[in-house]
Formats: C-alpha cells, structure tokens, sequence
C-alpha cells in the first residue's frame, strides 16, 4: 500500500466509512466528523449486511466445530454470552443508534451492499472515488474490496498490537496480569490485524464491580478514544503514512476458554483491589 500514488495537493483527503454493524461506534465518529472542518473529507457510509452465500453454511460450520475443539464447549457458550458486553451493552452506554440513520440525518450519502466480495459492492466503493477506506467492525475484508480505496483501507483495532492480534478489548490484558489495554489503527492486508501501524496508544483499564462492568467501560472508553486518534490521523495522514511502523510479532487470540476465563476473573479482582488502593 506504500507504493500508491500521493493524494493530489488541490484537494482534501476523501476517505469512506465501512461498517457492518448497526449500533456501533462508528455513530459515534460520523458525528465526530461532521462537527469539524477538517482536512479530510467524509464521502459516504459503505454498510455490509454480512448476508451470507446460498453455499456458505458448510463452510460456516466447519469454522464453527474448529472453534469449540479449540476452546471446548463451555469457553463457546461463554462467548455467547460476552458477545452482548461488546455489543450492545456498549451501545446502551455510549446512547449509539443506527449508523445508517446517522449518517442520513447529517447528510452523509450511505451506501448499502449485501457482501464485499460482490461486483455491484465493488462498484459502490470505486463510485465514492475515495483515497481511504476505515473499517469500523467488519469481518474478514477480501483483498478485491480493500484495495480499491487508491490509499487502501485501515481498521482500527480496539487492542494493542501487535501483542493482541484478534483479541476483544481487555480480556486477554487481564488474564496476562496487565491494568492497561488500547487500540491501535493499522493498514489492512490479507492477514488479519497484521497491516502496518499508524497509531498505537494505550488506555487504562477502568475496572468496575464485575468482569461486565469492566469490559463494557472499558471498550466504551476506548471506542472514544480511538475516535479522536483517526481523527488526528486523518487531518495528518500523508506525514503518518509516511512514519508508519513494521507490524510484526505477538500472536493470535480467540474467546478464552474455561481454564483461561478462570484465570481473568482471579487476575480481575486482584488488579481491581489494587486500582481502588491506589484511588483509581
């Protein structure tokens, strides 16, 4: 993605908005966005249903079965469960509604698809001429949709990396003994959270009475955090793109499973007993 030609000095940065989720934090950054008079400039929403193929069922559940072998059956229904503390547990914090209904009301254009990796989307992307892309809570994104942007495409990632590739926001902080997590914004590439680093900033934990509690305020504060920091780093993109830094090492995480959820829990309530010492 380095090689891609500069953007022309006549004009602002043009980039889009991808998101495949209803009421996330992407809301959040297009009314961030519109209250400034930036550099940069927002084109469009691109808004994935994440519709699934007639033939993807198979596959889907394959990918599924590997998943409980991995992290046994227990660690598969304890996902379900914190699935809601990322989702909309967090949205009912942050007062999120629907990013499509946000960005019509500040006139930001949306644009609907059914899957990236179909032409008409494709089509829509290249129609919004834009120089970048953000992905805010997107799935896998194949390489024929994300190298479309002339810039490519950038996902922010609510963790550090490149310690804490696919891992949700503090979980896996916790269970190694950590009061810190963050988020790190990195260019896309066709391995996942393994693209070079733009911005990396660490956020402390802000530990509440439970587990729930802790996940839902930190992500929260995190999400606005990370929303600030691709702000600066689209009024600057050109001298960041430039300074971007090598993504490698660290390891790849999923949902904990029984024995790892035992340990965060423990490792829980010793790190919040020392951040109420310590008046925090």
């Amino acid at each position: 993605m380095s090689e891609r030609a500069p953007v022309p000095v006549s004009r602002p940065l043009r980039y889009a908005v991808v998101s495949s989720v209803s009421r996330g934090y992407a809301s959040r950054f297009l009314e961030a966005a519109a209250s400034r008079r930036d550099r940069a400039e927002l084109v469009g929403l691109v808004f994935c249903h994440a519709a699934p193929r007639p033939d993807d069922g198979r596959k889907r559940l394959e990918r599924k079965l590997r998943k409980v072998r991995r992290i046994g059956v227990l660690g598969a229904l304890n996902g379900l469960r914190m699935r809601r503390w990322y989702g909309d547990a967090v949205a009912d914090r942050l007062g999120l509604r629907d990013v499509r209904e946000t960005a019509r009301s500040l006139g930001v254009p949306v644009v609907e698809i059914e899957r990236f990796g179909d032409p008409a989307a494709k089509a829509a992307l290249a129609a919004l001429d834009c120089d970048v892309a953000v992905s805010m809570g997107n799935a896998y994104i194949p390489r024929s949709f994300f190298s479309i942007p002339r810039r490519g495409m950038l996902n922010i990632h609510h963790e550090l990396l490149p310690e804490y590739r696919g891992a949700q926001t503090a979980l896996w902080q916790i269970h190694d003994g950590s009061a810190s997590s963050g988020f790190t914004i990195h260019e896309i590439n066709e391995t996942i959270d393994a693209g070079r680093l733009l911005v990396r900033r660490e956020v402390p934990i802000s530990f509440g009475a439970t587990l729930r509690d802790t996940v839902v305020a930190t992500t929260a504060a995190i999400q606005l955090a990370s929303i600030d920091g691709l702000l600066e780093l689209l009024d600057d993109f050109d001298d960041r793109l430039e300074r971007a830094t090598p993504n490698v090492g660290g390891r790849m995480f999923t949902t904990p499973g029984l024995g790892a959820m035992l340990r965060i829990y423990r490792n829980h309530s010793r790190l919040r007993s020392r951040a109420a010492r310590a008046g925090r």
